[in-house]
């Protein structure tokens, strides 16, 4: 699923983060990222809001500070963007009512 996320994210933006010299997951790495995808689906509606904003502010702490994490940060970014899209038709709006 999350392998998905990032090819589309290469192939769809040419400012995504792999552009910008992201690296790919290790094996292990992808493992955790699709176990966390998985647990979004058990969720509710505001914890995952809360987890989608957690995750973008992980992912822009790790490029901030250069960290090795930074391609897990960006693959669960990616991952939570995903499950808002799957869950709210206009997620955007959902978030910034929480997260004005």
């Amino acid at each position: 699923m999350n392998r998905q996320l990032l090819e589309a994210a290469e192939k769809g933006n040419a400012d995504s983060q792999f552009n910008l010299g992201v690296k790919m997951l290790t094996a292990t790495q992808q493992h955790a990222v699709d176990q966390f995808a998985k647990s979004l689906l058990a969720l509710e509606d505001d914890a995952l809001i809360d987890t989608h904003h957690q995750a973008w502010e992980d992912h822009r702490e790790a490029r901030t500070e250069g960290s090795d994490n930074l391609s897990k940060a960006y693959a669960k970014s990616l991952a939570t963007e995903n499950a808002m899209r799957d869950r709210f038709p206009d997620y955007r709006s959902r978030y910034k009512l929480r997260y004005p």
